[in-house]
């Protein structure tokens, strides 16, 4: 990340992996994407008070968030990615970074992807550590191959739409064989996740609050999931994946 010499655009949602590359990449171009009062906004907003960073705030109404969503999930349709909830909040969060990076002038979207599975980052990496600590390792690459053909999929999917380029440095092939050696023990401890990547982010100048944030997914910290979620209401549907499929 460091070493990107073209100008770039990075969302910062105020959770340790945006904030670490946000510390130590130099971003040309810092935005935080929300629905009205969502929580990534407003961390991201404190974040940026304290670091002394510009970053334009994408503060976005319910109206608004709906017809991202409906743009979200044609262009998923359109280009065989599955349109289920996960990959509709998320997806309508780089809709609108890839939005404001066009706007701005950018050809290059940078992303946290990749944190949470090599440095151990989602709920399961706890369990596993439990369970089988030596085996956790083999399951982080399992994982690994699943965010390629999902993730990477839906995020190139709508960075396309926008002729962006979408960048993922902790997908950086040196990187993953290097935190792929790490002991899983200093990644996960007790309940806290991507420990050795929050130390990092601290000793880098990323405060520690922001370091130590609990994660918070991106559908959730937005706001957008909560959108999908009262469209259940609004259409008399039962389920989010339901809602989904009737939009069009």
């Amino acid at each position: 990340a460091a070493h990107v010499s073209q100008p770039f655009l990075l969302g910062l949602s105020g959770g340790v992996d945006s904030s670490l590359l946000a510390a130590i990449s130099s971003p040309t171009s810092l935005v935080s994407v929300g629905v009205e009062g969502s929580s990534d906004q407003r961390e991201a907003g404190r974040l940026v008070h304290q670091m002394g960073w510009n970053c334009t705030a994408k503060t976005l109404s319910k109206e608004q968030a709906c017809v991202i969503i409906k743009e979200v999930i044609s262009i998923l349709r359109n280009k065989g990615v599955e349109a289920d909830p996960i990959n509709v909040g998320v997806g309508a969060v780089n809709y609108v970074l890839c939005q404001e990076a066009e706007r701005q002038g950018f050809k290059m979207l940078m992303g946290g992807l990749g944190a949470e599975e090599i440095f151990g980052g989602y709920h399961m990496h706890v369990e596993w550590m439990k369970q089988d600590p030596a085996s956790s390792h083999e399951k982080c690459w399992d994982r690994l191959a699943n965010t390629e053909q999902r993730d990477l999929a839906r995020d190139e999917a709508i960075a396309k739409e926008f002729n962006i380029t979408s960048k993922a440095p902790f997908l950086d092939e040196q990187l993953v064989a290097y935190a792929m050696r790490i002991d899983p023990k200093l990644k996960v401890r007790g309940t806290e996740r991507k420990s050795i990547l929050r130390e990092l982010a601290v000793q880098c100048g990323v405060p520690q609050e922001f370091a130590f944030r609990k994660k918070v997914a991106a559908q959730y910290g937005s706001g957008f999931d909560k959108v999908i979620g009262s469209l259940t209401k609004e259409m008399n549907v039962k389920g989010k994946k339901n809602v989904i499929q009737q939009l069009k």
